[in-house]
C-alpha cells in the first residue's frame, strides 16, 4: 500500500493504549478512522479527541467476543466510510495466575476477546474486504508471547500464540485467494497500557473479576516500556511495507527469542520468554 490518506482504518480495543494509539497515528497519515471499544464513554471521548485535531473520525460501542457486534461495527463503516482498506484485531486483556489456580472463567474471558476477537474481526470484515478487489490490509496485534511463554500467564499466552497461527494461516489463504491484502502479526513487547486493570471491562458473563493486582518489576517499569505511540508508528510502517512480523524492541527480544527456539531445536526443556533476564545480563555487563 503505496498511502494512507483516504483509507479507511478500522480498529478495534480503540479506546485506550495501543488501540487509540494506533487509530491515533492512522488519522495523522490521512486515514479516515472508525475507533471500535467496549467502554463507550472513553470510547467517545478518544473519538472526539481525534475530531477536534482536525482528524476524519467516527465510533461504535462493540463486544468483540460478539461476532454480531462486530458485523455490525462493519456494517456502520460501510455506510458512514464506504468500506473498510485496513482492519486492526487490537482489543486485549490479561490475567494472572498459576495455571491450575485460574477459574475456567478467566480462561474463557481472555481466549474470547484475545482469540476469538480477531476471529470475529475477520470474519465480519474480510469477506466485503476481498470483493471490493482493492489494495487492503489485516494487522492482528499479537505478543513477543506468540513465540513463547513465561510462568503465571497461560490464557493470555496461548491466545496470542493462537493469533500467530491464525495470522499466518491468513497470510497463505490470502496469498492463495486474495493476493491484494496483507497481514501483518503486530507484535509488542511491555508496553505502556491500560491492560493490567482490563477487569474494569469484564463482563458479569464472565464471573466475578480477578481482585488482586500484578504489580510489575520494578526494571521493567522504570526502563524497558514501550511507548504506545511507539507500536502505532511501527504497525504504519508494516502497513506501508507490507511487512508481516512487525516486533517491536526486536534487538532486546531478539536473544530471548532465539534461545527459546534453540531450546525447542534441541529438544532441550523450555526457555521462559522473559524481557527481566535481558536486563539483568545487560546489568551486570555494564
Amino acid at each position: 500500500m503505496e498511502t494512507l490518506n483516504g483509507k479507511v482504518v478500522v480498529v478495534t480495543g480503540a479506546a485506550s493504549g495501543i488501540g487509540f494509539a494506533l487509530a491515533n497515528e492512522f488519522s495523522r497519515q490521512g486515514s479516515r478512522v472508525m475507533l471500535l471499544d467496549i467502554e463507550e464513554n472513553l470510547l467517545v471521548e478518544k473519538t472526539r479527541e481525534i475530531q477536534l485535531r482536525g482528524g476524519i473520525a467516527e465510533c461504535l460501542r462493540v463486544d468483540v467476543t460478539s461476532l454480531s457486534d462486530l458485523k455490525a461495527g462493519a456494517q456502520h463503516t460501510d455506510q458512514v466510510f464506504g468500506g473498510t482498506d485496513v482492519l486492526i484485531n487490537n482489543a486485549g486483556v490479561g490475567v494472572k495466575g498459576a495455571t491450575w489456580e485460574l477459574e475456567l472463567d478467566d480462561w474463557r474471558w481472555v481466549l474470547d476477546v484475545c482469540m476469538w476477537g480477531v476471529i470475529n474481526g475477520i470474519t465480519a470484515f474480510l469477506p466485503t474486504m476481498i470483493e471490493r478487489k482493492t489494495f487492503g490490509h489485516v494487522i492482528n496485534t499479537g505478543s513477543m508471547m506468540s513465540f513463547g511463554s513465561a510462568s503465571r500467564g497461560a490464557p493470555y499466552q496461548a491466545a496470542k500464540q493462537a493469533v500467530a497461527a491464525i495470522s499466518e494461516t491468513l497470510y497463505f489463504d490470502l496469498q492463495e485467494n486474495a493476493p491484494q491484502i496483507g497481514v501483518t502479526l503486530l507484535c509488542p513487547g511491555y508496553t505502556s497500557t491500560n491492560i493490567r486493570t482490563s477487569q474494569r471491562n469484564r463482563s458479569t458473563n464472565y464471573g466475578k473479576p480477578q481482585t488482586h493486582t500484578n504489580p510489575v518489576s520494578s526494571s521493567i517499569a522504570n526502563a524497558k516500556y514501550s511507548d504506545p505511540t511507539e507500536i502505532a508508528e511501527l504497525a504504519v510502517r508494516a502497513v506501508l511495507s507490507n511487512q508481516f512480523y512487525a516486533f517491536a524492541n526486536w534487538e532486546l527480544w531478539e536473544p530471548i527469542i532465539t534461545k527459546r527456539f534453540e531450546s525447542v531445536l534441541r529438544r532441550e526443556s523450555p526457555i521462559s520468554v522473559k524481557l527481566t533476564d535481558v536486563i539483568d545480563e545487560i546489568a551486570v555487563k555494564s
